[in-house]
């Protein structure tokens, strides 16, 4: 439970930079990804049993699902992201609709950055991030759990994206 509260406040910081980012998506800070648990209770119902690793490994799926739908996400970030396929293709077909390059950039990177952050998520748990003159840190800052269920962790918040065959 401590763990999960600050894998939750450590994934706030960065999921506060969507709606900067990002402005055209709607509400994806901690509040959506609160609700979340919210909604699996209604499918679910409130007696589901899950034991206590369960329960984190859900938490931290629900927590990176949506977020790498912002730069500082990525290594390298928006620079990095305008050197993707993705984008480049999202650049050239926003191409054809407007002559003003500043909008073509901006629609490119959304565009982007929506077709990458799911496969990106899978990849938050294993990276290290640094804030400003702060150490380096993990967003699951215990090692054995970051270890031994982060990749499983980011798999199962990168599947909202899965066609329902994978």
């Amino acid at each position: 439970r401590t763990e999960l509260r600050s894998f939750r406040s450590r994934v706030s910081v960065l999921v506060e930079r969507v709606s900067t980012d990002i402005p055209e998506l709607t509400v994806h800070d901690v509040t959506h990804l609160d609700a979340l648990w919210e909604t699996a209770s209604l499918l679910v119902g409130e007696s589901y049993p899950l034991n206590p690793l369960e329960g984190f490994i859900l938490g931290g799926a629900i927590l990176l699902h949506d977020a790498a739908l912002c730069f500082e996400a990525y290594e390298g970030g928006l620079t990095k992201i305008r050197e993707t396929v993705e984008w480049k293709d999202s650049f050239a077909a926003v191409s054809d609709r407007t002559n003003n390059e500043s909008a073509r950039k901006h629609s490119a990177d959304f565009q982007a950055i929506r077709l990458l952050h799911a496969g990106q998520a899978s990849q938050l748990c294993s990276r290290s991030w640094k804030s400003n003159d702060a150490p380096e840190h993990f967003l699951i800052s215990d090692e054995h759990l970051r270890t031994n269920v982060g990749e499983l962790i980011g798999q199962i918040a990168a599947s909202h994206h899965w066609s329902i065959e994978e």
